[in-house]
């Protein structure tokens, strides 16, 4: 599992992010369906980046 902004956003768009609106929580069973990852964490502010909610400062 690649935790880059990169990675993320091909892992949100091989679970379906693009055709519905996914949690966090959705990726977690994504990728535990698919790579027996147990827990994966996304922070608030790369979320958001993620699914386009906002911008995040700096960038």
């Amino acid at each position: 599992l690649d935790y880059t902004d990169e990675g993320l956003a091909r892992l949100y768009k091989e679970a379906g992010g693009e055709e519905r609106d996914l949690a966090p929580w959705d990726l977690q069973q994504y990728a535990q369906k698919n790579w027996g990852m147990p827990f994966i964490y996304i922070e608030p502010d790369r979320w958001d980046k993620l699914v386009g909610k906002k911008e995040v400062e700096g960038e």
